[in-house]
């Protein structure tokens, strides 16, 4: 077991390092679907059969944790998967 912020992923290339957040795939993703960053991120790892256990001692956030998006697209997780490739292995783009 783990414990890891969203708003500490990074992505790594080359030299620089940018918040997964503020990925703009992520970001074009999450305005398709009407939901935040963070939203996408745990519906990526949610559909990948991932036990996600969101934690927040803030009201709204805790709301929020609960209003991910109830599928991503195949499509979608595809590109979600490009930026992690050694995590999604065989589990990008599969359906459930």
């Amino acid at each position: 077991m783990s414990f890891l912020r969203l708003s500490s992923l990074f992505r790594v290339e080359g030299p620089v390092t940018a918040p997964l957040l503020d990925e703009p795939v992520i970001q074009e993703i999450a305005a398709k679907y009407n939901k935040t960053p963070a939203h996408i991120l745990l519906r990526n790892l949610m559909q990948r059969d991932i036990i996600v256990l969101p934690k927040s001692v803030n009201d709204n956030r805790i709301v929020s944790n609960f209003q991910v998006c109830p599928h991503v697209s195949d499509t979608d997780m595809r590109k979600l998967c490009e930026l992690f490739p050694l995590v999604c292995s065989n589990r990008c783009g599969t359906s459930r």
